[in-house]
């Protein structure tokens, strides 16, 4: 999980989402195999949500570049 957050650069925190998918994989009884193919994917979930979150503000300036002009 630490890989993702680091990464990802401005995203620190897993969304609410994920962590909800990992503490669902804890109540099941999974090999370690299947544990670690299950978090890959939500890996890979995280990482698109980020993406897509990215083009949804594309083009919209943080509060330090407004300040900045």
């Amino acid at each position: 999980m630490i890989a993702v957050n680091a990464k990802l650069g401005e995203l620190k925190l897993y969304p609410q989402k994920v962590y909800k998918a990992v503490s669902a994989l804890k109540q099941q009884r999974l090999i370690f195999a299947e544990v670690k193919t299950k978090l890959a994917k939500i890996d890979e979930q995280a990482k698109a949500d980020y993406g897509e979150l990215q083009k949804k503000y594309e083009g919209y300036l943080s509060p330090n570049e407004v300040q900045a002009q």
